[in-house]
């Protein structure tokens, strides 16, 4: 019977291990869109060359997060680009191959992205060049340059008789495109927030008080809570990449019917829920000591799945064990994860830090900063769960005084959780 559960806990345990390898340069995970941009496959073995203007007097050499080497006479200093006028003069653009990624728009991840370089020291300190590539969205585009803003202005310095040369790129790729758009599921929470709100916070609520005392309920309310999650995690990282509001209340449908399956599936078995939710209890603890430590330990995604695979197997396994007590203890500590979650969607601006963002943040960025108000959801949680245990195991004596216990539920794990 048990090899089954081992079978899924072994599974679980190489979720999530790996990621594609790619130039650290050329990834970005930009916060403010909560999306992973990689350009890598905008690097040139050489580099690429552009000419316009009259004749295409003025040409580029430029590349992507490698130099352009043999160029402007003897400086082989590294430089993303190089500007050739009037086939005579020529001027490095940047002082590294390496540049600043930004999104196109902050409210939307899909509209493109833009790369701003530090500007090349000069010999000639009357001009300075700004440059700048501006790669639009296109899934199925190859690189192609659409045109190129090339025009002079005074320097932003008044002081300065310095003559500025803005030169941007501007292009359509799918490397405009992110790999990966960690915000939607949680744009769509905000925008139903006060659905979620309610139900999170009684769903949360009721787990972490009432889980024992109401066994059935909680079962299916812990198959739902956790197929739902699942399913929309999936769906709204990997399925819906710039999808519109239709198609993701369409996908929200999927999920919550995919919950409501889930739980009338799990809630005729009760030691096969018990055991998920076990998983999922010891995946939650992952979370906030994610949250309140390793993120400043500088730990990025793969150490948070490797935490949420470890902790999942321990979970998972100590349900074999110890039925009775963690039932209770996992029961109030998810309900109050869910609950005070929940809750912090009513206040935007405070919401309770996404554990996935800041590990990508950190694997991508190389840091991310935990906002304060985390700790203050910390204690609530933690507040919440100590006094859940405290009502469940209450409520436990009580049964066990009164002889209750199996005429509750006849010959279900409830009188053994109970015992």
């Amino acid at each position: 019977m048990y090899q089954h559960y081992f079978l899924i806990i072994l599974l679980m345990a190489g979720i999530g291990t790996t990621y594609a390898s790619s130039n650290p340069d050329c990834r970005k995970y930009i916060h403010s869109v909560s999306a992973l941009y990689d350009i890598q496959n905008l690097i040139s073995e050489n580099y690429y060359e552009y000419s316009w203007g009259s004749l295409e007097s003025n040409m580029i050499k430029f590349n992507f997060c490698r130099e352009v080497t043999g160029t402007c006479g003897s400086d082989h200093n590294a430089t993303a680009a190089a500007f050739y006028y009037d086939s005579t003069g020529c001027h490095k653009l940047t002082r590294s191959a390496i540049p600043q990624m930004n999104p196109l728009d902050i409210h939307d991840a899909s509209a493109g992205l833009i790369l701003n370089y530090t500007a090349a020291s000069s010999s000639d300190q009357s001009i300075s060049y700004k440059y700048s590539v501006e790669i639009k969205c296109h899934h199925h585009q190859t690189f192609t340059i659409e045109n190129v803003d090339f025009h002079k202005r005074a320097s932003p310095d008044s002081h300065s008789n310095q003559t500025v040369y803005e030169l941007k790129l501007v292009a359509v790729a799918k490397e405009g495109c992110p790999v990966r758009i960690h915000h939607q599921f949680f744009e769509f929470m905000l925008r139903f927030r006060l659905i979620f709100f309610i139900f999170g916070g009684l769903i949360g609520f009721t787990q972490a008080f009432w889980g024992l005392k109401m066994f059935r309920l909680t079962l299916l309310l812990s198959g739902f809570q956790i197929f739902f999650i699942i399913i929309s995690f999936v769906l709204f990282s990997y399925a819906l990449e710039g999808a519109g509001i239709t198609t993701q209340l369409a996908y929200g449908f999927v999920a919550v019917a995919s919950g409501v399956l889930g739980a009338f599936v799990l809630v005729r078995h009760d030691r096969a829920s018990i055991f998920l939710m076990s998983i999922w209890f010891g995946v939650v603890v992952s979370f906030l000591l994610y949250n309140a430590i390793f993120v400043h330990l500088g730990f990025g995604m793969v150490h948070l799945y490797a935490m949420m695979s470890l902790f999942g197997v321990v979970g998972g396994l100590l349900c074999f064990f110890l039925w009775g007590h963690l039932f209770i203890i996992s029961t109030a500590i998810t309900g109050a994860y869910i609950a005070i979650r929940s809750l912090s969607l009513i206040i935007p601006r405070y919401m309770f830090p996404n554990e996935f963002d800041l590990a990508l943040e950190v694997t991508y960025n190389g840091q991310a900063e935990q906002p304060w108000v985390f700790y203050l959801y910390l204690v609530l949680i933690s507040g919440v769960a100590v006094l859940g245990i405290r009502y469940q195991y209450n409520h436990k004596r009580a049964v066990v005084s009164s002889k209750e216990e199996d005429e509750e539920i006849p010959g279900s794990s409830y009188s053994n959780l109970s015992a």
